[in-house]
């Protein structure tokens, strides 16, 4: 812009300005009137240079909108990339936390099934003591059963030695 005003300062002469009417537009650092009057050509490369000036400027601002474009698309991209990925994460949450629930419910059914091998335990456990118990007293009757039976054998035989003793001193006695 700033070469566009020195250049259109080196067609300006102040000598020969014109007094301009208040409803026409003014370009500022533009030539004065009669210069334009004077010189078509100097009009003709304002004019191309303001022409230049403009299609410089639809340039620009093409590219820009063609950057905002690009930038807009790759937002929204991004954007449905990013949602795609937070539903896939959500469906993984939702199957880890299915599974953890059916991870919670199996565990209590071993707690109550522990609960109740544990009960069976105690109540097996009870049963022993009481067989091992039952033992324990039968085969104190049955040691004590063992040694009576000894003892009844033992006095079987001394009578049966007595009586043989005596049958044998009567025989010879005899």
């Amino acid at each position: 812009m700033a070469w566009l005003r020195e250049r259109m300062r080196n067609h300006i002469d102040p000598a020969d300005s014109i007094e301009m009417p208040d409803n026409v537009f003014r370009i500022p650092n533009a030539p004065a009137a009669q210069t334009i009057y004077d010189g078509g050509q100097a009009a003709l490369d304002l004019i191309d240079q303001v022409a230049d000036l403009i299609r410089g400027i639809e340039e620009h601002a093409a590219q820009r909108e063609l950057r905002a474009r690009h930038l807009a698309q790759d937002a929204v991209e991004k954007l449905h990339a990013a949602e795609a990925h937070i539903q896939s994460v959500e469906a993984e949450r939702r199957a880890v936390e299915a599974g953890m629930n059916e991870a919670n419910m199996r565990l209590q059914e071993l707690e109550k099934t522990l609960k109740r091998t544990e009960t069976r335990i105690a109540a097996a456990e009870a049963q022993l003591s009481a067989a091992e118990l039952q033992a324990s007293a039968a085969e104190s009757r049955a040691i004590k059963a063992e040694k009576t039976l000894i003892r009844i054998e033992d006095a079987i035989r001394s009578q049966l030695l007595r009586q043989k003793r005596e049958a044998a001193n009567l025989a010879a006695a005899a």
